[in-house]
C-alpha cells in the first residue's frame, strides 16, 4: 500500500518491529515495480486513516495487521528406529523455535535433524534485542 511520508512519521520508533528492504518487483501486486519498504509494528494496524482515497484510487491497496498468529511446529526427534523406515524425508523447514532464548556470554547451540535433500541451510533469526527494543535480522545461507 503505497502511503505517504508524512503517514510514516507518525509511527512512533518504539513501535517499529522490523523494516524490511525487498528490491525489484514485489510480488504482491501493490504497484511496485521498483521494490517496496515494509514497516512491521509491534501491535499491529497503526496506520493512520487516510482521508482522501483519491489519491490512491488507481493502485492496489493491502494493510497488514501485524504478525501472524504463531502455527505449531513439530521439532521431531527421530530416535525410535521406525523413523529409519520413512523413504524420503524432504522437509522444507528443519528446525523452528520462535521462543529460542541464549544466555549472556555463552554461545547458542541448535540441534535439528537433517533432511535427505540438504546441501546447504539458509539461516534466518528475527527477533529483539537483549531489552527487547531494537530488531534483529540475520539472514545467511551456510554450506
Amino acid at each position: 500500500m503505497a502511503v505517504s511520508t508524512s503517514q510514516i512519521e507518525m509511527i512512533p520508533v518504539s513501535s517499529i518491529a522490523m523494516v524490511k528492504v525487498i528490491k525489484g518487483t514485489f510480488p504482491a501486486g501493490m504497484g511496485s515495480l521498483n521494490g517496496a519498504i515494509a514497516i512491521y509494528t509491534r501491535h499491529g494496524n497503526m496506520a493512520p486513516e487516510i482521508k482522501s482515497q483519491d489519491k490512491l484510487s488507481g493502485l492496489k491497496q493491502y494493510t497488514f495487521k501485524g504478525y501472524d498468529k504463531e502455527i505449531p511446529f513439530n521439532n521431531s526427534v527421530y530416535i525410535n528406529p521406525d523413523f529409519k523406515n520413512i523413504p524420503k524425508d524432504s522437509r522444507s523447514t528443519l528446525y523452528w523455535n520462535p521462543y529460542l532464548e541464549t544466555q549472556p556470554n555463552e554461545p547458542a547451540t541448535i540441534q535439528f535433524y537433517n533432511n535427505d535433500d540438504a546441501k546447504n541451510y539458509k539461516v534466518i533469526i528475527m527477533g529483539f534485542d537483549r531489552s527487547n527494543d531494537i530488531p534483529v535480522y540475520y539472514d545467511e545461507i551456510l554450506e
